[in-house]
């Protein structure tokens, strides 16, 4: 207690007045909706929203002297639930989740949860929250619950019992409520203050300053998939949190440090089990302070300054800055993905809602935005004051003004102008978790992000980016993209119109790298998402699950152990790094797994490392995973590396502990062998078995019989399905084996198998026999030794392939059945086409009668196979018809390495009839071709017919002609002139048939048949598929039923001759021939199911084209048809399609107020006259397509003309007579007094040259007038006819003239005279017909017609005179005197007819002269190309797309370039490709999309090891006599239209320019090109049945259905300079594998050097076409420009066309130098660590090529470490380390300055030592490879201990992976492709 006389004010001391707590145990608040209901009612629901529980809790208050006060609430236990579903059933509740706040982990000591801090004191005010381990729910739809609980305006307690009466009193008498709350900011002041503005301002800033802080300790934030189901997907976030916030301060405002924030998906019942990182532990630091020396980004000098420039801001002027030092690691893979937009569509609607696109909201333009804030207005109040007044600035000002309070009296609104964000490192790694994979896909890092930005404005950034893809073959990452270090800014725009501008500059060159395997990775892993997700939305639509379901994840193991050694096997996995200590290569890391053991015939999955949070961490250390196994009976393996795919072994020993089978004084050793394969898509498959495998080719299974010779009677057996390997189990492989087929009544072979030979690499074949009492089964034995190598023992181990083979095989490939014999025994069966069949009972150690018979064909010649032929035999197998006609087959006898022999059975030739008639073949001057009947002269026969030449005297031509009964017997069928079977597609072969009538003089029918000619594939290559079609064929793709005929049977002759016509149903497909040919071959067509339909136009169908046909219905209105006419084959197919998804070739817009007559010029027929009403719009096509396309436009009372639509521009204009009737106004209003009808409708009549008032008439000339160009009014009556089709009368002319009597004269006629007074001169104006002249123009008077004595006199004949009418502004116009015109056409008369282009749409635009409004604009890009704008919106607009209000400027400027180095999977670079200098202009708005691209180099290196040259394409040098050209190498430039609501894209053009080049092709490098690209995969190659596709039974292409997107072009241009070609073969010839693909490519290479070609300009003006069509048309363009060249005319068949493709299919621009040019880089280096690809490095590159230098071009060593070992001094050169595939050499960089260079193999290990401070590098060598007698362990001194080490690990490692490689097989070649002699 303080001493009150002492403590004082005055003092200064602080005492506690008062000092108040309450302990919070067990205290709950709850928050309800409303006291009136029960919460603990369980039949209502919805009352109680939270649960508030202070278990362990107190509440303190205390103040102090100084009127300083602390408020503080602490929480050692405290909980938040939702109570919302507390009584409802779990199963139908929307959340199941009812604790929001809760602790973390469950502890027994009570811990600070949560503490609320709030103190007040003259110095400021502070509010501190302190959340420690704490869970924090995220129930979005709870939350905004809970906020709109708050935000409820609670109602006035105090308002409850009082009566109005009392209440009014109060407002009466000023008196207020017991307690008064005063909003803050209100205005009210105390006693104390002043009323002064400059006492407020100080008030104002001597408010007491307020600090916020918050710190949050190991707290998390979860987010979960599906708030109903506890066992659900959730988001975590983690993060340790300390924040500081105080808006007072004049320096630093915010300062936020995020610790170990984390991001990571989970499912919440196993998160420990199943938590993934997506954001690594990191730390953030989020500062925001005042920045008063503000300077714009990118505007650096006062003409550059903008709006934003010249805001002041003041101190008011903040800087967020965000720094992250550490490395940033986000992890995100596909079902992360999927997590992420589930939860967004789980979140409330409010949270997401759009505004109602009735209703859209417009957004306020940041100009007007600021220009409000300038009056003092925040920016929230201005934004919000322009939305609600749409954008309006002055209406927005008016209503702040009136309604909201200006800021300007108090602060100024805080706004952050300028963010910098600073970023170490940044990695994005994308992970593919699909189905059963769990597999990193790509891994980008960005480094040195810089970013500065002013929000909304503009702002700058650099950073460095590269990328790795992971190889999942070798388990490890290859480069993507190299280092690249990049400028971008950008800008917004405001004026004069709203833009973003963007940026992007970079010096470094961007250097791609695309491997094979990325290119397969990122097919495999496009096609395995899309399916995945749309079986995902399949059975979302049919509501099996939701779209947006994540199913919990499942601990994936990426290996599994397959055991097939058919004994018990234990392993365990290893990882292994190497290591200098101790006396092994590789020091094994710490054991995760104990032994494993795996069944036989079983698989078990495992995983080398544990399941951990931070998933795939990219590593650097050299790192080996390997498996340790053992067989139960031996012992344990030597360690596996299964980093690798393919087969590897490892030698077993017997373990002598435990007993087997084998007996004997030595126990024998064996192969285990490892087979690495991949399934599906991210799982390695390690197959264990033994090295004795039998395979089965037989047609059915056999049972295999294993005993051990030393112990009798043991033996086992299992069964080998037909096409099946099976490994023979290892505690089996030196037992002897046994076979006989399973399902035959024969015991096992009569001896066994026998393998144990000792020549690697070669066959023996052995014949076994399985015999019973009355059948023999024969099967061949091939026995393969593989290429294993050997330790050095004696005796032959097991490491063979046993190849079971039937005895006799035949191949059917016909296309009918036939059934064969063995002459001279009982062996007879049949073969189905194209099948094979196994022959077992054959002996072929005897001679063989080989015969088959086919239906019709009885009779054969049988072959004689002989038991010694030793070589393939292609012969002849001759067969007669009933008619004694010969059939000579191909017969082909192949012999087996196994002693097995093929018979392939082929015919020369397949005739195929796809005519639709019947068709009869011969052999020039010889009788109908065998196997032809009287079935083939009536119908055409399905099945193909097998052809032979025989006759060795006659021409080898076919011929052919119709059936005899195709037009009855009175005719006469005529052969068609012969034609060669053989492929030439430079000759299409069309013959034509003829069939003559005996008696009457009726024209020739006559078909024209197309013939395609092919050679077979695969199988068939012995057979050519020759293919007779018609030469049209009918597609009909619409929706209607067609009618199709040729022209002249349209008309009435139809009805005579009902043959004439097709009918064409809805998808029918159908051949068509003239019936008529030596007419007009023009096709029509109709619609039969649209009533009245006539028949369209004829039309030309023997060329490619895409049209559209015009057909009209009874009331003239156009019914279009799009016609597409393609070329398949022979054969024209004719396609018909729906025209409504197609824009129409023409269109009619009617601008005028006239009607218009409308067809086509030189039609006659008056269906085809169609009338267009006033402003509308019609879609046309030509009514007849072969007739000239000139429109004729005619307009009633007027003119006709006509117009060339082929032509763009104005045409002749259009005129028609305006005449109108001059009218007294008073007897046509409605209700005048004017009752007698005789009276009414008065008008201006003409009669003996007087004008008098006259009842209308129509039709009266002399009631006529029409108004020239010089304001007369000219009587039609009184003047001279207008001739049909002039515009202008001749003779004389007579217009409204006055008499010459002063005072009111009469009006008359007089003729018109040009220099007469001005009372010729007219004008109709107010209500009255005024006289021009001068002299009739008062001061307040006009002089205007009338009828003379006012309205009284206003009748029937009454005179009509000039009179005098006083003018005042409002006063009403007397009855008599109101006169007007009444036009009987409306418009001028005269009419402009303009044809234009709207897109891929021709448009005849017809408007009135005087009332059209055209915006012309020139474009600035394309001189000919004119825009015109109407005033008048046409229907058609409404099809158009909705204008993006995008507005954006994009510039690439690339000064390095662009490199792309292609890499296949040998790994082995292919090409370089490098473009240099590229610059990108791309603009976008709501009219047009522009962009132009440059390259100013271009240049490609043939990166092929030992090519002949280094260049492949490149820009051709010019010489000195040469013009210097400037121009960039290639030049694009595109300008695209807004799309007009088709499925098509709209250029204006599209432009391509290229430079001279030079392409020096390698046939190595295009084959390997080819394999690279994957082209040769599309060729076929299987034994079909059918092995040429029919392309007229197929699908019709994309090119014609109406899915595929269409492309117009304005202007299409490719103009290509000169190309100097030259083929490169190689000396010696082409590897087996490239010549395969040679083969299947079809094409052979001329040899020719620097040939010149001269690339025509490929052009196309107005076209609208697929994709597929310009593609094929710039193909087509090229190749023939290639076949012109006269360096190829021999030699060239077949390659212009492919090597087109070829360049095609690569989709890749190429380039290169000459040979002794620059290079741009050398070849790089492919192979690192583990065989991985390694990012390109010039020491690296320079290093291989000294390697081949050094061990004379063997390309089959690959370097693998090329580093310094020890750095120049005095007199010693530097030392380098060159590590190899095959050895280790240490040296200087000189080719002869080798220090050392030893094998792989000849020593056993590599250490570094340290001795004397220096530190060496020794390799132990092995004793026995050479007896040395001195310097038995080599050493090499190095600079320092790190590098020792380093190099002794990469010694080490490089011997490990020799080791291994030693210990692979190569795979086993084809048996059936390649072992045939």
């Amino acid at each position: 207690m303080q001493d009150p006389n002492i403590q004082t004010v005055l003092s200064g001391d602080v005492w506690t007045v008062i000092s108040m707590g309450v302990d919070l145990h067990n205290v709950t608040l709850e928050f309800v909706t409303s006291h009136d209901l029960d919460p603990t009612d369980p039949s209502i629901s919805g009352v109680s929203l939270a649960k508030l529980d202070f278990i362990h809790s107190r509440l303190s208050y205390e103040s102090f002297s100084d009127q300083s006060k602390e408020t503080d609430l602490t929480s050692t236990e405290i909980r938040l639930s939702d109570t919302r579903f507390r009584d409802v059933a779990t199963d139908q509740r929307t959340s199941v989740f009812e604790k929001i706040l809760q602790p973390m982990k469950s502890e027994s000591r009570r811990r600070l949860q949560l503490e609320l801090h709030w103190r007040a004191s003259q110095e400021g005010t502070t509010f501190s929250v302190v959340v420690n381990n704490m869970k924090l729910l995220c129930s979005f739809e709870w939350i905004m619950a809970v906020k709109e609980f708050i935000a409820t305006k609670p109602e006035n307690p105090f308002l409850y019992g009082q009566s109005l009466s009392n209440m009014s009193c109060a407002s009466r008498s000023g008196a207020t409520s017991p307690v008064t709350v005063s909003s803050v900011g209100s205005g009210a002041s105390s006693p104390l203050s002043s009323t002064s503005k400059t006492s407020n301002t100080q008030q104002a800033q001597s408010d007491p300053p307020f600090e916020l802080k918050l710190n949050v300790t190991e707290t998390e934030f979860v987010v979960v998939e599906n708030l109903s189901s506890l066992d659900t997907n959730a988001v975590i976030l983690r993060c340790t949190a300390e924040l500081s916030y105080r808006p007072q301060s004049k320096e630093k405002i915010l300062n936020c440090t995020l610790q170990s924030l984390e991001v990571f998906s989970c499912s919440l019942q196993a998160e420990e089990e199943t938590a993934l990182s997506i954001v690594d532990p990191v730390t953030i630091q989020v500062t925001m302070e005042r920045n008063r020396n503000y300077t714009p980004i990118l505007r650096h000098s006062p003409m550059e300054l903008g709006l934003s420039d010249t805001r002041v801001f003041g101190d008011k002027h903040l800087l967020l800055e965000v720094i992250l030092d550490d490395t940033m690691n986000v992890r995100l893979s596909y079902k992360d993905m999927q997590l992420f937009l589930a939860i967004w569509d789980s979140l409330p609607k409010s949270l997401k809602s759009k505004p109602s696109a009735q209703s859209p909201t417009v957004i306020p333009s940041d100009y007007n935005i600021d220009k409000l804030m300038e009056l003092g207005f925040s920016h929230f109040e201005c934004a919000n004051a322009l939305e609600t007044h749409k954008n309006n600035l002055n209406e927005a000002a008016v209503w702040l003004i009136e309604n909201a309070k200006s800021s300007k009296q108090n602060k100024r609104e805080n706004k952050v102008t300028t963010i910098e964000v600073s970023v170490k490192t940044l990695c994005l790694c994308l992970i593919d978790d699909c189905q059963d994979a769990d597999i990193p896909l790509v891994e980008m890092t960005f480094s040195g992000i810089s970013l500065k930005c002013e929000p909304g404005n503009e702002g700058r950034a650099r950073f460095g980016v590269m990328a790795d893809y992971y190889n999942r073959t070798l388990l490890g990452w290859e480069p993507l993209l190299e280092q690249w270090k990049c400028h971008a800014q950008w800008r917004n725009f405001k004026h004069p119109e709203q833009k973003l501008y963007v940026e992007i500059s970079a010096s470094d060159v961007l250097n791609l790298t695309v491997t094979s395997t990325l290119l397969d990775l990122y097919n495999m892993t496009k096609d395995k998402w899309a399916a995945d997700y749309y079986k995902h939305t399949e059975k979302a639509e049919t509501g099996m699950e939701s779209l947006t379901s994540v199913k919990r994840r499942q601990l994936l193991r990426p290996y599994a152990i397959r055991n097939q050694t058919g004994s018990l096997l234990w392993f365990r996995p290893v990882t292994k790094t190497p290591s200098q200590v101790g006396g092994g290569n590789l020091t094994s890391l710490p054991a995760s797994q104990d032994w494993v053991q795996v069944p036989p015939n079983e698989d078990v999955s495992f995983n080398f490392q544990r399941h951990e949070k931070i998933r795939h961490k990219k590593s650097q250390t050299l790192r080996m995973n390997q498996v340790e196994v053992r067989v139960d009976g031996w012992q344990t393996l030597h360690p596996l590396s299964v980093d690798k795919v393919g087969t590897f072994f490892r030698y077993a020993k017997p373990d002598h502990e435990k007993q087997t089978i084998f007996v004997g004084p030595k126990s024998p050793l064996t192969r285990v062998v490892f087979d690495i394969t991949h399934e599906g898509t991210g799982r390695k498959v390690i197959t264990l078995r033994s090295a004795l495998v039998v395979h089965n080719t037989l047609d059915e299974s056999i049972e295999l019989k294993m005993d051990n010779p030393v112990i009798p009677g043991r033996y086992e057996t299992f069964i080998i399905n037909l096409n099946q390997k099976r490994p023979i189990p290892i505690s089996y492989v030196y037992s002897r084996l046994w076979i006989k087929p399973v399902d035959w009544p024969v015991d096992y072979c009569s001896e066994p198998i026998s393998w144990q030979h000792g020549e690697k690499g070669k066959i023996v074949n052995h014949v076994r026999m399985c015999c019973s009492v009355d059948s023999v089964y024969r099967f061949c034995l091939a026995v393969f030794h593989e290429q294993y190598p050997e330790a050095g023992q004696r005796e032959v181990l097991p490491g063979h392939n046993v190849l079971i083979m039937a005895p006799f095989t035949i191949q059917n490939l016909l296309p009918v059945d036939f059934i064969y014999y063995f002459k001279g025994t009982d062996i007879l069966g049949g073969i189905k086409p194209g099948k094979t069949t196994q022959v077992h009972a054959a002996d072929t150690s005897k001679r063989i009668m080989f015969g088959i018979q086919l239906e019709n064909f009885q009779t054969c010649h049988e072959y004689a196979i002989k038991s010694g032929d030793q070589t393939t035999i292609n012969s002849a197998l001759r067969l007669y018809d009933c008619n004694d006609r010969l059939l000579e087959l191909n017969i082909s006898i192949l012999l087996h390495v196994s002693g097995s022999l093929k018979v392939i059975v082929s015919s020369p030739y397949w005739l195929i009839n796809k005519s639709g008639l019947p068709l009869v073949f011969r052999q020039d001057g010889c009788q109908e071709a065998a196997g032809q009947g009287e079935e083939t002269e009536m119908a055409r026969v399905v099945t193909p017919l097998l052809f032979s030449f025989n006759e060795s005297n006659s021409p080898y031509l076919c011929e052919m002609r119709l059936g005899k009964y195709k037009h009855g017997t009175d005719t006469v069928p005529t052969w068609c002139k012969g034609f060669v079977l053989k492929n030439d597609e430079d000759r299409p072969t069309v013959r034509q048939l003829n069939v003559i009538h005996r008696e009457s003089n009726r024209p020739d029918w006559i078909y024209n048949i197309g013939i395609e000619v092919k050679k077979g594939q695969g199988s068939f290559f012995r057979t050519t598929i020759v293919t007779f079609s018609p030469r049209y064929r009918i597609d009909n793709l619409s929706r209607h039923k067609l009618a199709i005929a040729q022209r002249h049977f349209t008309s009435k002759e139809t009805l005579t001759h009902p043959d004439g016509q097709l009918s064409a149903p809805r998808g029918s497909k159908m051949p068509f021939h003239w019936p008529r040919p030596d007419l007009d071959q023009l096709l029509c067509v109709r619609m039969l199911n649209v009533n009245g339909c006539n028949w369209s136009g004829g039309f030309k169908i023997d060329s490619v084209s895409s049209f559209h046909v015009n057909m009209r219905d009874e009331h003239k209105n156009s019914l279009l048809l799009k016609v597409e006419v393609l070329l398949q084959g022979q054969t024209f197919t004719i396609v018909f399609l729906d025209a409504e998804e197609t824009p129409p070739p023409f269109r009619i817009d009617n601008f005028s107020e006239m009607p218009l007559t409308f067809y086509q010029t030189k039609t006659r027929d008056e269906n085809l006259r169609a009338v267009i009403r006033p402003n509308t719009c019609l879609p046309y096509a030509w009514d007849e397509p072969t007739l000239e396309h000139y429109l004729t436009l005619s307009v009633p009372s007027g003119s006709t003309e006509t117009y060339n639509l082929d032509e763009i521009g104005e045409g002749t204009l259009l005129w028609y007579q305006s005449y109108f009737f001059i009218s007294a106004s008073a007897t046509f209003s409605r209700g005048n007094s004017f009752s007698d009808a005789i009276n009414s409708e008065l008008v201006l009549d003409c009669e003996h040259d007087f004008v008098i008032f006259r009842k209308k008439e129509v039709g009266k000339r002399s009631q006529l007038w029409r108004m020239t160009p010089t304001n007369m009014l000219e009587n039609e009556g009184m003047c001279q006819p207008l001739e049909p089709g002039k515009a202008s009368r001749t003779g004389q002319r007579y217009v409204l003239d006055v008499a010459n009597n002063k005072e009111n004269p009469v009006l008359l006629l007089r003729k018109a005279t040009e220099g007469m007074s001005g009372r010729q001169r007219w004008t109709f104006r107010e209500g009255m017909l005024c006289s021009d002249s001068d002299d009739d123009k008062l001061m307040g008077f006009v002089r205007c017609v009338q009828c003379p004595g006012g309205v009284e006199q206003l009748f029937d004949g009454a005179m009509v005179i000039l009179g005098m009418a006083q003018v005042e502004e409002g006063a009403p116009i007397p009855p008599h005197m109101r006169i007007s015109m009444q036009k009987m056409n409306p418009g001028s008369g005269s009419l402009t007819v303009r044809t234009q282009m709207d897109g891929p749409v021709r448009v005849v635009q017809i408007n009135d002269q005087q009332h059209r409004i055209i915006r012309k604009t020139l474009s600035k890009d394309d001189e000919d190309w004119e825009i015109y704008e109407e005033s008048l919106n046409h229907k058609t607009n409404a099809r158009r797309g909705k204008p993006q209000h995008r507005n954006v400027e994009f510039d690439l400027n690339l000064k390095g370039g662009v490199g792309v180095s292609l890499v296949n999977t040998v790994p082995e670079e292919l090409l370089y490709i490098c473009l240099k200098n590229i610059t990108l202009n791309y603009r976008e708005n709501t009219k047009a999309v522009t962009f132009e691209v440059t390259v100013g180099n271009i240049q490609a290196d043939n990166q092929l090891l030992g090519a002949m040259h280094t260049a492949m394409l490149f820009v051709t040098p010019t010489s000195k006599n040469d013009t210097v050209d400037n121009h960039p190498a290639l030049w694009i430039s595109a300008h695209r239209l807004p799309n007009m609501g088709w499925n098509a894209e709209i250029y204006k053009h599209l432009l391509i320019r290229m430079k001279k080049m030079s392409l020096q092709l390698d046939e190595v490098l295009l084959w390997k090109l080819i394999q690279y690209a994957r082209i040769d995969q599309d060729r076929p190659d299987a034994d079909s049945l059918n092995p040429v596709a029919d392309e007229l039974n197929m699908t019709i292409s994309n090119a014609v259905t109406l899915k595929t997107k269409r492309y117009y072009f304005g202007t299409l241009n490719v103009k290509a300079a000169n190309v100097s070609l030259s083929i490169l073969k190689p000396a010696g010839g082409l590897s087996s594998e490239l010549y395969s693909i040679k083969k299947r490519m079809g094409f052979t290479l001329p040899n020719f050097k620097d040939a010149n070609v001269h690339l025509y300009e490929f052009k196309r003006l107005h076209q609208f076409d697929s994709k597929e069509f310009f593609l094929g048309e710039l193909k087509k363009h090229y190749s023939d420009v290639f076949n012109e060249t006269r360096q190829f005319k021999a030699g060239w068949k077949g390659f212009a066309h492919g090597i087109v493709g070829v360049f095609k299919g690569l989709t890749k621009p190429v380039e290169g130098l000459r040979k002794g040019g620059i290079e741009v880089r050398p070849p790089r280096c492919c192979h690192g660590p583990g065989g991985l690809l390694l990012p390109f490095s010039i020491n690296m590159a320079k290093s291989q090529q000294l390697l081949y230098t050094i061990n004379a071009s063997n390309y089959q060593e690959r370097l693998i470490v090329w580093d310094k070992v020890r750095s120049s001094s005095g007199s010693e050169d530097q030392l380098f380390v060159m590590i190899t595939s095959h050895q280790v050499i240490f040296m200087r960089e000189r080719k002869d300055s080798i220090i050392l260079q030893l094998k792989h193999r000849d020593y056993s290990k590599a250490a570094h030592f340290e001795s004397d401070g220096r530190y060496y590098v020794s390799l132990f060598r092995v004793e026995e490879r050479e007896p040395y007698s001195s310097n038995k362990t080599p050493q090499v001194r190095c600079d320092c201990r790190s590098t020792a080490q380093k190099v002794a690990q990469q010694i080490n490692y490089a011997k490990n992976l020799s080791d291994e490689q030693i210990m692979f097989v190569p795979p086993l070649p084809d048996f059936d492709d390649q072992y045939y002699v």
